[in-house]
């Protein structure tokens, strides 16, 4: 029922696949952020240069109509001679599925297994993280290929992600909340605007989202920094991607910024993407300097009612299981992670490729602990635990 065509090579595989997969994006009924062609392309231009590109567009061999477009890439695994092929956005992303039309879902997932069970002579290992669960490729994913050992197939369980089930109404949100949270939410509300008469909480449209995306990465690294952990935004080159692809979703109407400002300043920013019906936390940042206002809970409780008002059915906190994020829910998915040795190629890809999983699989260890083990000796340093 369907084929595929693959584009290799630089930027202009992004070009040419450009039309098709915007097409895509428009009509899915399961788009995230992380799926759409700016966000892609942002990617590309700057962290993943290094890469192969491997994006492929899956057509009906009847139509020729695009009914998918699985993005992926191929790169060196730590500079080993190991490669990867992997999702474009790995690492910044939160959540990574093939881009699909209605109806298309479970057929590309098909065809996409498909085309990785043959293999092929650029990769030993293919490493296909965050698969969001409840889609149509991690339904496949406990046992994708009957007919392969386990050995040369790994699924791993990667990080939970709260979400919210937005009803129609704050009130009717607000009413699911224990009463001390109400309470507090509340309080802080009275005390921020009660404190500093300037204060008031804008979205960030053209005239403002450059001051405001300087102003969380002020934000953000001044809270990760004050616990003695580095943040997600302290690097130059993943601060360009994220000015860039902050420009590009703001002009495809995708970008939800929230700003709270008071005292003369930005105090608070919460950087969200609405796709698909859906609001994506994806990062905040909070002057700790003004932590007795519980700035982070009332620009949340801000961001929750602005999804409920677009009618949004989800607000989604994507990666991780903080505590500040369950405070709002008690729902949660977890993503996965699927390994896959190369089922082509001799001894010496076989060995290289079941080398791959190992090293994945120290990585995930040693990385888990590393971030547990930082968090809770910076919580410690602030009189937190």
């Amino acid at each position: 029922m369907l084929d595929y065509v693959e584009y290799g090579g630089g930027k202009d595989a992004l070009e040419r696949v450009r039309d098709e997969w915007k097409t895509l994006q428009a009509r899915s009924i399961s788009l995230t952020p992380f799926g759409t062609w700016e966000w892609n392309k942002a990617w590309h231009t700057h962290l993943g240069r290094e890469s192969e590109l491997r994006v492929l567009r899956f057509y009906h061999r009847l139509t020729h109509e695009t009914v998918g477009i699985a993005p992926l890439c191929v790169t060196r695994l730590h500079r080993l001679p190991l490669r990867q092929l992997t999702w474009m956005g790995a690492g910044v992303s939160d959540y990574h599925e093939p881009i699909t039309l209605p109806g298309y879902e479970d057929v590309v997932a098909d065809a996409l297994l498909r085309v990785l069970d043959r293999g092929g002579s650029d990769w030993e290992i293919a490493d296909l993280a965050q698969i969001r669960e409840g889609s149509a490729l991690s339904e496949r994913t406990p046992r994708p290929f009957p007919h392969r050992p386990a050995a040369a197939q790994t699924v791993l369980t990667t990080e939970p992600c709260p979400y919210i089930v937005l009803p129609p109404t704050w009130d009717a949100y607000a009413a699911t909340l224990g009463k001390k949270m109400r309470s507090n939410l509340g309080y802080y509300d009275r005390l921020l605007f009660r404190t500093f008469p300037d204060a008031k909480i804008i979205l960030a449209d053209e005239s403002t989202h450059e001051e405001g995306v300087n102003a969380l990465f002020r934000l953000h690294q001044a809270r990760w920094n004050a616990r003695l952990l580095p943040g997600a935004l302290g690097g130059q080159t993943v601060r360009l991607f994220h000015r860039n692809v902050a420009q590009e979703l703001l002009s495809a109407g995708l970008l939800r910024l929230h700003l709270l400002y008071a005292d003369g300043d930005y105090r608070a920013a919460l950087y969200c993407f609405a796709t698909g019906g859906k609001t994506f936390y994806y990062l905040g940042g909070f002057s700790p300097d003004y932590a007795k206002y519980s700035l982070g809970t009332v620009l949340t409780s801000h961001a929750i009612r602005a999804a409920i008002k677009e009618g949004h059915t989800e607000f989604d906190f994507l990666r991780g299981a903080q505590e500040y994020k369950l405070r709002w829910t008690p729902y949660s998915r977890m993503n996965c992670r699927l390994l896959l040795r190369n089922s082509t190629g001799g001894v010496g890809k076989r060995t290289l490729g079941n080398a791959g999983v190992v090293v994945h699989k120290l990585e995930r260890e040693l990385t888990t602990r590393a971030k547990a083990f930082a968090e809770t000796q910076g919580r410690k340093r602030q009189g937190e635990v």
